[in-house]
């Protein structure tokens, strides 16, 4: 019976950790907006421990910081941060393309063209 109240807790922890993890990153979670236990419980229907751990996941992945005495705060960006995200994210995506177009074949360079063609208005 242990083992089963566990795997349950666990789920909950890994469902609210996905819940804010997805509210962060879609901005309904605001950044440097202060998390208050209250609010997070209500929010997403789990226990305080739940919501502690799932906040100390999200801590490590740098995107809420613990403030000693304060709390936790989802991480605020700066424009500069907001700059090398994109930065990243443009040679990211530059070398998957190189990537795929490397190792694609015949079918894949038609789709490409056919997708160019499509996007650009000229159709099919």
């Amino acid at each position: 019976m242990i083992f089963l109240v566990t795997a349950r807790a666990a789920t909950r922890t890994e469902q609210v950790y996905t819940s804010m993890r997805a509210d962060i990153m879609l901005g309904r979670l605001l950044p440097g907006s202060k998390l208050q236990f209250a609010d997070l419980t209500e929010r997403y229907g789990v226990s305080m421990g739940a919501i502690r751990e799932g906040l100390q996941r999200l801590c490590e992945q740098g995107l809420v910081v613990s403030e000693p005495q304060i709390g936790f705060r989802v991480m605020a960006l700066s424009i500069d941060d907001l700059r090398d995200l994109t930065t990243a994210r443009c040679e990211i995506e530059g070398l998957a393309l190189r990537y795929a177009i490397a190792s694609g074949d015949l079918a894949f360079g038609l789709g490409l063209v056919q997708s160019h063609r499509v996007h650009q208005g000229g159709g099919a």
